[in-house]
């Protein structure tokens, strides 16, 4: 009885542990996929409600920047409307700027300087006042020039206007997760509006592109190639063109697409290529553009292996990005849940082990014992009957090969035949 309560003991304990080491296992899983460094949150503060477009020309689609068709030394007169949508007046500042190609394609606005000297684009807008104030829920009309000088070349030009709010913007406080840790950012609300401008006729244009290279990379685990684009032309153009890379299995091809590069300046443009090794591959590049026209380069690209961390400068900050590194902590709560899991299955083991080593004990005969004649056959079964139920397995029966009046020597509880007597009896 003593020692059925203590495999029972040891039972409850091991099942305990086994439980105990899930339980673990399935919280630690969440926390391990969610650990990433702490957010931050901005402090819900309200932002200006504004808006800035063309005023709408009669016959003309309406447009959310100003396309027009000057000749050199031609002036127009145009208009815009801001919109105040909040509760209280704002107060707006109006600056020109220049038009300028993202690095890797698509068009924005650089504001000009107030205490650089007027050029290019920014220069054209003129008559715009340097701010304004808008009434709650209100629109305004600001009237403004456009004027190109007589000096400029036939081609397409691109300028904006900046609306944005008077003043500088205050620093808006975020929650770090982190006592010890402060942290600020800034918020600039701008609308740009772009002023597009043909100058001179149209046989004056002349679409150009160039590839100057193509360079291989890798991010994380996951190659592409970098493609140059210049557009050496006078027109805003938007290609789209075909990467094709030539290994010992083959040739394949990647498609990819550009926004807006504008005359005189360039994009690069980031082509994945999936299902690639490190090595070095032959590769052609095809980018139209125009009107039919191709811009080719062929040479070779080297796609690096996958760094174990990469550092990468932002401002003044350096990062390192370790791919696939996990704090120590993490670690070594992984490393304690495994092992208190890999404890309670090996107690379960055991304690099966020694259960059925007991059971086993209890049907086995004293030595010397000795059970002749039909008892013995009757022994046998029955001691064939404990012995393997008591496992689980399959019941035995009588077996023909072994005669019931023959004396044999049996391991079996001579108590578990006591009262057995001959079937015919």
């Amino acid at each position: 009885m003593t020692a059925d309560t203590n495999s029972l003991s040891r039972c409850r304990l091991a099942v305990g542990m086994a439980v105990m080491g899930i339980i673990f296992g399935s919280l630690l899983l969440p926390s391990v996929a969610s650990a990433a460094p702490s957010t931050t949150t901005a402090t819900s503060t309200p932002s200006p409600i504004f808006s800035a477009a063309p005023l709408p020309r009669v016959g003309l689609p309406n447009l959310s920047y100003f396309d027009l068709t000057l000749a050199p030394g031609q002036s127009d007169s145009e208009g815009l409307k801001v919109t105040n949508g909040s509760n209280s007046p704002e107060t707006l500042e109006m600056v020109p700027g220049n038009g300028v190609t993202s690095p890797n394609s698509g068009d924005t606005y650089s504001a000009l300087d107030a205490t650089a000297a007027c050029k290019n684009v920014a220069c054209w807008v003129t008559g715009i006042p340097t701010t304004i104030t808008v009434p709650p829920v209100t629109t305004i009309e600001v009237p403004l020039t456009i004027h190109v000088p007589a000096s400029v070349g036939p081609g397409q030009y691109l300028g904006g206007i900046i609306v944005q709010p008077s003043g500088p913007s205050a620093p808006k406080p975020v929650n770090t997760n982190n006592p010890k840790v402060a942290a600020a950012v800034t918020i600039l609300n701008q609308v740009g509006v772009g002023v597009a401008i043909t100058v001179g006729p149209a046989s004056g244009l002349t679409p150009h592109m160039a590839i100057p290279g193509v360079i291989g990379g890798v991010v994380g685990s996951h190659f592409d190639a970098k493609v140059t684009e210049n557009n050496t032309g006078n027109t805003f153009e938007k290609p789209f063109g075909k990467l094709s890379i030539t290994d010992s299995g083959g040739k394949q091809s990647f498609r990819f697409v550009s926004d807006t590069v504008l005359p005189g300046q360039g994009a690069q443009i980031r082509v994945y290529l999936p299902g690639l090794s490190p090595g070095t591959y032959s590769v052609s590049v095809a980018l139209d553009y125009g009107h039919g026209q191709v811009a080719s380069w062929s040479g070779s690209i080297t796609l690096p292996k996958p760094a174990v961390s990469q550092t990468l400068n932002h401002g003044s900050e350096t990062i390192v990005y370790e791919p696939g590194g996990e704090p120590a902590w993490i670690v070594a709560l992984i490393s304690v849940g495994s092992a208190l899991f890999l404890v309670a299955v090996a107690l379960i083991i055991v304690f099966l082990r020694r259960r059925r080593r007991a059971l086993r004990g209890r049907h086995a005969a004293p030595r010397g014992s000795r059970i002749t004649g039909r008892h013995a056959a009757a022994s046998i079964n029955t001691i064939d009957s404990e012995a393997t139920g008591a496992a689980g397995s399959q019941v035995d029966a009588f077996r023909p090969n072994e005669s019931p009046f023959l004396d044999r020597e049996v391991t079996g509880p001579v108590d578990d035949v006591v009262g057995v007597g001959d079937p015919g009896d």
